[in-house]
């Protein structure tokens, strides 16, 4: 069983429509009379989906990191954290601008402090 309902009626009835996919049917959502998406029942294969395609670049990065480099994924997020702010200072200290408002007209070409 399906239904249809319009970006409009998705809008103002999202509870309402979300009822109907919790029983287990289907909801096309259109525009113009065009279908655009489809609401459907959660399955526990979505779960696996999601956890195999991370949706976050952060999520991919720090799997590759911990993938490279086994011996950050037994550390804290304290442990984390400092070396953080380590590399963040030692990073700081070669740089040539006095803070990020420098850095930040130096990287848009205003060296006039002209932009805000």
């Amino acid at each position: 069983m399906s239904a249809a309902a319009s970006v409009h009626e998705l809008k103002n009835q999202t509870t309402r429509l979300l009822r109907i996919v919790e029983k287990g049917a289907f909801v096309i959502v259109t525009r113009h009379g065009k279908p655009i998406a489809t609401l459907k029942p959660f399955e526990e294969q979505d779960r696996r989906d999601t956890e195999q395609y991370p949706t976050s670049t952060y999520d991919t990065l720090r799997k590759r990191i911990e993938e490279t480099h086994p011996e950050f994924a037994r550390r804290t997020s304290g442990q984390l954290r400092q070396d953080f702010d380590r590399i963040t200072q030692k990073a700081g200290r070669k740089l040539p601008f006095a803070n990020w408002q420098e850095m930040d007209r130096a990287l848009k070409g205003d060296r006039y402090g002209l932009t805000r």
